[in-house]
């Protein structure tokens, strides 16, 4: 997701600046990925000097740690704020949010996929992560307590295979010619209806 939620509500001055660094951070990643990117690439795309990018930042790594934080929080909010009306319009409004988003493309997934690696040695990112996924598999668990579950299913394990199948269909949709977002986002749809017994499905 290209950051558009640096601007989705008014911050203060210091976290604008932060938020033009974190961007000019991605469009680097994107350009020449991580390991590639200097603080000097930042700081000209960022039209700001080295030594103002280390006032707000000491590293890349700690600009990424922003950038990922500040993804992961617009993501929980969003996704906080679905309307709960009925299981099947939750299910069909989440399926839309977190599978078939427009912004979710493949240079945006792609970027998560450098940004994770770069998590499996940076405890700070990792924990990150690990608190997003926490968020999702409850948001789910969540889900499947209100809606209830097929025969013989908890909550709890139905939360967890559905967020394990969504990582598939949500890379294959991004780099698969032959598997389109809007498919992906009907099998992730009927399975979520499917595994809490919901007609639809």
């Amino acid at each position: 997701m290209r950051a558009s939620f640096f601007t989705h509500e008014p911050i203060g001055k210091s976290d604008d600046r932060r938020g033009r660094i974190a961007l000019a951070l991605d469009d680097c990643i994107r350009e020449k990925g991580f390991a590639g990117t200097s603080l000097t690439d930042i700081a000209i795309k960022a039209q700001m000097s080295p030594s103002h990018i280390r006032y707000y930042f000491e590293s890349k790594e700690q600009i990424l740690e922003f950038y990922l934080a500040a993804i992961c929080d617009q993501l929980i909010r969003d996704i906080t704020a679905i309307p709960k009306n009925t299981p099947l319009q939750w299910a069909k409004h989440f399926t839309a949010y977190f599978i078939a988003n427009p912004e979710l493309n493949r240079e945006a997934v792609a970027l998560m996929v450098e940004i994770f690696a770069v998590a499996t040695h940076n405890p700070k990112l990792m924990k990150i992560k690990v608190d997003y996924d926490t968020f999702i598999r409850k948001t789910l668990a969540d889900f499947f307590d209100w809606a209830g579950t097929i025969k013989g299913m908890q909550p709890a394990e139905a939360a967890y295979r559905l967020w394990v199948f969504e990582g598939g269909l949500k890379f294959n949709s991004m780099f698969q010619s032959d598997f389109s977002k809007a498919k992906a986002g009907k099998i992730f749809e009927h399975e979520m209806l499917r595994l809490a017994g919901l007609k639809g499905s």
